[in-house]
């Protein structure tokens, strides 16, 4: 099992082939969960910069 704290794009890579092929099983929910939480505060901290800059 790829590491995400060791090889990020290859732990994205393998989610996502393990997610399209339906082995949902297999992926780490956590790590999965802990990812999208990061993505989506990041995300939110980008627009908010945008936002008081005009």
């Amino acid at each position: 099992m790829t590491n995400p704290n060791d090889d990020h794009y290859g732990w994205t890579q393998k989610t996502i082939e393990k997610l399209r092929q339906g082995r949902v099983s297999e992926v780490n929910m956590e790590d999965l969960i802990e990812e999208l939480e990061g993505m989506a505060a990041s995300d939110r901290v980008s627009l908010e910069t945008v936002f008081q800059c005009c």
